[in-house]
Parts: C-alpha cells; sequence; structure tokens
C-alpha cells in the first residue's frame, strides 16, 4: 500500500526507518510498523469475492426494493443499522429531529482540521488550523453554522480548545506521511439499488492507499476520542470494508479504530467471512426498515442494553433495564 515503488528507488531494509517519514515519536515508530505494516506484504486481491459479495447485497437489496411502496426510500448507514438492534431503538433514532451537540460539533471541527492539516503538509499550527476550521464551518450554509454562532462565547473557546488538544495529541501519534501516500479523510462510500430505493452509505474517517496492481493495499482508520465500544466499532469498520470492496472492485488489507486519547487501535485484517457477514447484516437491516416503515409492522421487537440509555422511549419500554440493572452506569 504505502511501500516505494520498485521501479523508483529499492526498498528499505526492514530494518532501516521507511524513506520519506519524519518519525519524531516512539508512537510514529509502532504505527508505522506495526498498524500501516509499511514492509509487510500484501494480500493477492480475489476478484471472485468482489463479485460474490456484489452479487449476495444486490440481489437481497433488489428483493427489498422491489417489495417497497412506490415513493418510499431506505437509507443505511453505521447509525441506522446500530439502532435496529431493537425496533423501539430505531424507531426512537427515525421520529427524533436531529439537534446538535458540543460532542457531535467537536467531532466535525476535529475532522475537519486534521483534513487541512493533511492538506498544508502540516505547515499551519495547531491554532491556526483550528480558527480556520471553524470559521470556515460557521460561515457555510446550514444548521451548524448556526448551531455555533449561538454559542456562548466561553462555550465556543472551550470547544476551540479541545480541537486544538486533539489535533496535537493526533500529530505525537501520528507521522506526516509522505505526499506520494495516497491518504482520503472523510471519503464517502455509497451502494444503491433500484435506482436509489436502498441506498447503503458509510464514510471512513481515512482511507490510505489506492488499487494499482493485484495486491489489497487499502486501509480504512476510523478515529474515536471516546470509550472503547468494539463490537459497534467492528461492525462499523466492516461496512466500511464491504463499502470500499465494491467501489474499488478490491478488497481493503486492512481497517481498525483507532482511540486517540489511548494511542492505540483495535484493527481486522481482510476475512471474506467478515464481509460476508457484513453482506448479511446490511440485508436484514433493510428488510427490518421495510417492515417498520410499513403501515403494520407487527408487535415489536423490543431489546433491552446499553443503548436504552439514549433512547427516548426507555421510560415506557417493557424491555428498558431498571436502573437497579446498570444500564445507567
Amino acid at each position: 500500500m504505502i511501500q516505494p515503488e520498485p521501479d523508483r528507488q529499492e526498498p528499505d531494509p526492514p530494518s532501516a526507518a521507511p524513506r520519506g517519514l519524519d518519525l519524531r515519536t516512539p508512537a510514529h515508530e509502532r504505527l508505522v510498523t506495526e498498524l500501516l505494516d509499511w514492509h509487510g506484504e500484501r494480500p493477492v486481491a480475489d476478484r471472485a469475492l468482489v463479485d460474490e459479495l456484489r452479487d449476495e447485497l444486490r440481489g437481497g437489496l433488489d428483493e427489498v426494493a422491489t417489495g417497497l411502496p412506490r415513493g418510499t426510500r431506505i437509507f443505511l448507514g453505521k447509525t441506522s443499522l446500530n439502532a435496529l438492534v431493537c425496533d423501539g431503538r430505531y424507531l426512537d433514532q427515525r421520529d427524533s429531529p436531529f439537534e446538535w451537540s458540543p460532542q457531535v460539533a467537536s467531532g466535525k471541527l476535529i475532522h475537519r482540521a486534521l483534513e487541512i492539516d493533511h492538506a498544508t503538509h502540516r505547515g499551519e499550527s495547531v491554532d491556526d488550523l483550528v480558527q480556520h476550521a471553524w470559521t470556515e464551518m460557521a460561515t457555510a450554509p446550514g444548521s451548524l453554522a448556526d448551531y455555533l454562532n449561538g454559542m456562548a462565547r466561553v462555550q465556543s473557546s472551550v470547544l476551540r480548545h479541545q480541537a486544538e488538544q486533539r489535533i496535537t495529541e493526533y500529530r505525537d501519534l501520528w507521522p506526516l506521511l509522505p505526499p506520494s501516500v495516497p491518504m482520503r479523510t472523510e471519503e464517502r462510500m455509497v451502494f444503491a439499488v433500484g435506482d436509489g430505493a436502498v441506498v447503503v452509505q458509510g464514510t471512513p474517517d481515512i482511507v490510505i492507499g489506492n488499487v494499482r496492481d493485484d495486491r489489497c493495499r487499502v486501509l480504512l482508520i476510523d478515529l474515536k476520542t471516546g470509550q472503547r465500544n468494539p463490537m459497534t466499532e467492528r461492525q462499523d469498520l466492516r461496512l466500511y470494508g464491504l463499502l470500499a470492496t465494491l467501489k474499488y472492485g478490491q478488497t481493503p488489507f486492512r481497517w481498525a479504530t483507532y482511540y486517540v486519547t489511548e494511542g492505540s487501535w483495535d484493527a481486522e485484517d481482510v476475512d471474506p467471512n467478515l464481509l460476508r457477514g457484513a453482506v448479511q447484516r446490511v440485508v436484514d437491516g433493510a428488510r427490518k426498515v421495510a417492515r417498520l416503515q410499513a403501515d403494520d409492522p407487527g408487535e415489536l421487537r423490543l431489546v433491552g442494553g446499553s443503548w436504552c440509555r439514549f433512547c427516548g422511549r426507555r421510560d415506557t419500554c417493557p424491555a428498558a433495564p431498571s436502573d437497579d440493572d446498570g444500564w445507567t452506569r
């Protein structure tokens, strides 16, 4: 994925620091050696697997799309798929209007500042990066600008300061990759059937590598600054892995959740069965959404769990755990 082109120069010996990298910290060296696997052998692409995944997903979603009432559309992404663990949670999320919060706005600010940091090859100071990202977001049309401009001065200062801390952490943990290394941020990936009747979409935070030969060279990264939720986060990355496979016609070699506050990650190497499982999860999710969007969805399938604390139906839901069960902790 990120090895030097063999026709331009000989590869570095395994013990040498990769050319074009300024590894300033032990964390930089560990990330390049272990997560990016700079000198590692890349797996050979399996074209038959890509065709299998595309056919299975298209066939399952086409079946759902065919049964939808005219004008009905289904959008599936990581948030909706995660909510489908419980019918009540999905319906609550679907029917609740989106509201900006300091946490969500902070995530947008940090990700935009990281995009600018990569585009400028770390040529700007951290406070200038965050200020530029803030100004850009606060002057763009849309509800986010309204939210940012409506903040109290102290609150907005705290938000910018927190973003500056996260960007500083990121720079200490991630080396600046050479310009020759393909790296994109917030890349949208979409798979649609039935003229858009069913749309599956996802946006990994970072995509490193590209398709240039018969080797799998793409790495997908999601950045997290909060607590770990491995089960959900692995499902999210498998969805991204599936969408990247269908978009590029080649599987990634790895996907990972990177925890900025820990300087560590949870990674999975490409596994056909994980991608097949992602296909089944998406198809099952589309079927559930179609049922819940019907005039008579039947008896709701309610499942209690940690997600109940975010659900607006929890106070009247018979499946929601009580405080004594520990769901609020």
